[in-house]
């Protein structure tokens, strides 16, 4: 269960005395870590409306740390926690705790919205039309924002009847969050659930606190050893190419701190290497030791990228985006292609353990084809009205988009599924170069 399939662990089918949905037979479906009961509250205002003020923090932060690091994180437990957390805070006044089926709804508008950044294009495409000089409105990214929103709601239907309820697929993290929704519910688990939001909150502080003193001493935040070891008229000169005469160990210190190696105290980054592991941090070191320490320099000496290190113009700053990028894109290409049992898997007819005959939900639980399908194609229609508007793209075009994006969708959807991994990254560079074959040149579309 991903962030768009978490409702699907806890989708009431029968309740916990095993009670038949009436005229039917018992109904078999995917293992549930929760059976709801009777008149327990699901879809309310106030899980909807604790889940988009949720979205709206998680969204924030998203656009930040995506700007800085290139990711960003689905929020989904964030969303649980203290969105069941708030509403036990609330205890005292006279306020309901939110239900199992509630803390569900408001993670998943939480989740949701948060991801909406991603989704948009609003970590990747919308910025780099920015440095181009392209802008746009409020509401013309709010407009493209809502269109992708609503294509991927009806996009998700099919998936989640092939993905979770045919197949069931674990969507580990998806999972995860239910396990903690229904452990939050239970005896003693309220206490456990109040001390992780007090742990969030006490280092949300502690990041914030930190970050409005550097704001105001930025050395804080980067200090500068160099200076401190060498002087600074030893570090000017060094700097500038100049022969001088100070021992090889400060000379190649700080030749490293032109070159970008020094250290940066930031909460964000220290977050970020929490939730990442030490595998990727590894391969983050390693990629930045290659690339500045020796393609870098190399480029230099060899007169490609002549101009001041940090150009993007005409110095190794600038050089270097090419290797990165053709890495990235080779590494995309090759993890889909030993994929191919993923893909494979995408395209054959789905089988569950199931007897032929057999319900997978009850009928109340399922959408009318004629619904999601009528709603593919209007939200198709819009899309497509929005992206000619917005970025001046002809409408065959986001049309073959569309379509794609149905075939990469599927593939993405079971690689969370199977492996809790979302290749949203390859998924973007096979668009990216399959309309740079199509519309070469052309920024806006690519």
């Amino acid at each position: 269960m991903s962030d768009h399939h978490q409702s699907d662990v806890t989708s009431p089918t029968a309740d916990s005395a095993g009670t038949e949905t009436e005229g039917l037979e018992p109904i078999r479906c995917a293992e549930q870590v929760h059976r709801p009961s009777r008149g327990e509250a699901q879809l309310t205002l106030r899980a909807v409306l604790t889940g988009c003020a949720l979205g709206c923090v998680v969204a924030s932060m998203n656009i930040y740390f995506g700007l800085k690091t290139g990711w960003s994180i689905g929020g989904s437990l964030i969303a649980a926690i203290l969105g069941f957390s708030i509403w036990k805070i609330l205890a005292p006044i006279g306020a309901r705790q939110l239900s199992v089926l509630e803390t569900n709804i408001a993670q998943t508008s939480g989740s949701a919205a948060g991801s909406m950044t991603s989704a948009a294009g609003m970590l990747s495409a919308i910025p780099a039309l920015g440095l181009m000089g392209v802008e746009f409105s409020y509401f013309q990214l709010a407009g493209w924002a809502l269109a992708v929103g609503f294509l991927g709601v009806f996009y998700a239907v099919p998936l989640r009847n092939q993905m979770v309820v045919v197949e069931k697929l674990r969507f580990p993290t998806g999972t995860a969050t239910a396990e903690t929704i229904v452990s939050m519910n239970s005896a003693g688990g309220a206490g456990d659930a109040l001390r992780q939001a007090r742990m969030l909150l006490l280092w949300a502080l502690v990041a914030a606190v930190f970050t409005q003193v550097k704001y105001f001493y930025p050395i804080i935040e980067h200090p500068m050893f160099a200076n401190l070891i060498a002087g600074p008229d030893v570090t000017a000169a060094i700097k500038g190419g100049e022969a001088v005469e100070a021992a090889g160990w400060v000379v190649l210190f700080v030749t490293a701190g032109a070159w970008g190696f020094s250290l940066l105290f930031s909460p964000l980054m220290f977050g970020a290497g929490i939730l990442i592991g030490p595998r990727v941090g590894t391969s983050l070191l390693l990629g930045s030791i290659l690339g500045w320490a020796i393609l870098g320099p190399w480029s230099k000496s060899a007169g490609w990228a002549e101009g001041p290190i940090m150009s993007y113009a005409d110095g190794p700053r600038g050089w270097l985006l090419w290797p990165g990028v053709a890495i990235m894109i080779a590494d995309a290409f090759a993890n889909l292609a030993l994929s191919w049992r993923t893909i494979l898997n995408t395209f054959r007819p789905g089988r569950s353990d199931l007897e032929d005959g057999e319900l997978l939900e009850p009928p109340s639980m399922l959408i009318p084809n004629l619904w999601w399908m009528g709603g593919l194609g209007t939200a198709s229609i819009i899309t497509m009205v929005v992206a000619h508007s917005v970025f001046g793209i002809p409408w065959w075009m986001t049309l073959l988009a569309v379509a794609m994006s149905s075939v990469l969708a599927m593939i993405a959807t079971r690689s969370t599924g199977e492996t809790d991994i979302n290749p949203i990254g390859g998924m973007g560079k096979v668009t990216q170069l399959a309309f740079g074959a199509v519309a070469p040149g052309q920024a806006d579309v690519n």
